[in-house]
């Protein structure tokens, strides 16, 4: 199977962002498939490849590896005002409704009209079956159906954001330009129930984002604990802060649990925090004057996240009810104890549940302080991996599963013509 694949993020870009579409990427082409994966260079300046370049390196590329058409974009004045910090508010909202009135509402088709020049070529050189994207911005998913359009065939969407808000204007008017999509991955409940409604009639298959299980099951992030937990009880909190009232509260229930419980068994609290929120989570810590001891760190390495993963003994984040927390799979899998602060959603403790994870969800002080208790008392002498999580959520097997439904599509397509 031949399969275009388009996502904004560069593989290199260090967000969450870029690792969906690249690790499918990859394992579709590990499976079998010739794969071309169509990004955004990892900067904006820089030379375009020439079409011919293009040509000659889609006859010679070795298929066990996707091939990555990383296009810089076209400079645009209008883009460039609308994205500049200092641009007045008033003045940046009608230019981005320009854009939705004249331009289907594509605000990165400075990237997007560079892409479609290469597509005469990909088509003269690579006989693709199927392209799929994902709703990074709108105009990845013009991209699918447009190329889709010059191929004649079907095309997935890829639903990993809440469609209504993100697209604020013409919401409904937009999805029906993807009404001939042959299908949508959709990557948890929460979004079937928040996205799907707005693309009525296309078929959904539900795909989590995966883990890299030989990473996971490597030696170095399954040592002995047990003495590191005598001594020291170790909070580590990953993902968005999301609300600073909600973040103050957690923080003050674990200073407050820290001075009553470990202070009395001559222990010390250790905290941890791991995401895109580092500098608001310096600030706030700084504002409460809390003094336990504490690291810091911004977007970090699967093997230096899975490292401090390995030193923790309860994985935190705030929760909300506004997205679905991914993260939580990637915790569960390494067998760890996981505190949710003020929400968690019945898909996430469902989720949980089935994998034979601990999850606590916290809704107070008094919670956190008795989920706390009960994760001192449990005997942690290992840390082993969770081969549930392992089994249901490698990126192996659910590049599997997605190949099966590309190939069902793919069918259905040309049965029907």
């Amino acid at each position: 199977m031949n399969i275009i694949i388009f996502n904004y993020s560069h593989p290199d870009f260090p967000h969450i962002s870029a690792k969906r579409m690249s690790y499918f990427a990859q394992h579709l082409a590990m499976q079998g498939n010739r794969v071309v994966l169509i990004t955004k260079t990892l900067r904006d300046e820089g030379e375009n490849k020439p079409y011919s370049v293009v040509v000659e390196e889609l006859k010679q590329h070795d298929w066990q590896e996707p091939y990555l058409l990383a296009v810089a974009p076209n400079k645009s004045q209008l883009l460039s005002f609308i994205r500049k910090a200092n641009t007045p508010v008033l003045l940046r909202r009608i230019a981005i409704l320009y854009c939705f009135l004249f331009k289907q509402g594509r605000l990165f088709y400075d990237w997007s009209e560079k892409v479609e020049s290469y597509f005469p070529y990909l088509k003269r050189t690579f006989p693709a079956n199927i392209s799929w994207g994902t709703f990074g911005n709108i105009d990845t998913l013009f991209l699918v159906r447009n190329v889709a359009r010059q191929y004649n065939i079907p095309y997935i969407l890829d639903i990993k954001d809440p469609w209504q808000r993100f697209v604020k204007v013409f919401t409904y008017s937009l999805a029906k330009k993807f009404k001939g999509a042959a299908g949508i991955t959709i990557n948890s409940m929460f979004q079937v129930e928040h996205s799907l409604p707005w693309f009525r009639g296309i078929p959904y298959y539900l795909l989590y984002s995966g883990l890299d299980a030989n990473e996971i099951k490597k030696p170095q992030y399954s040592g002995n604990r047990a003495e590191k937990s005598r001594e020291i009880f170790t909070i580590m909190m990953v993902g968005s802060i999301y609300d600073n009232c909600q973040f103050k509260d957690l923080l003050q229930a674990i200073d407050r649990w820290s001075y009553d419980t470990l202070r009395k068994n001559n222990q010390q609290l250790f905290f941890i925090y791991a995401g895109a929120d580092a500098e608001r989570v310096r600030v706030i810590l700084d504002k409460l004057n809390i003094k336990f001891n504490r690291s810091i760190y911004d977007f970090l390495s699967y093997t230096d996240l899975f490292m401090l993963y390995q030193t923790s003994n309860v994985i935190s984040y705030i929760g909300s009810p506004n997205t679905f927390h991914h993260k939580l799979i990637e915790i569960l899998a390494f067998g760890l104890p996981v505190l949710a602060y003020s929400y968690e959603s019945s898909e996430s403790v469902g989720l949980a549940d089935s994998c034979q994870g601990k999850l606590f969800v916290c809704y107070n002080e008094h919670e956190v302080q008795e989920a706390l208790n009960e994760v001192r008392a449990l005997q942690q002498p290992e840390q082993e991996v969770n081969t549930i999580v392992l089994d249901r959520f490698s990126w192996s097997t659910l590049s599997k599963d997605l190949e099966s439904f590309f190939r069902n599509l793919i069918l259905d397509k040309a049965t029907n013509k």
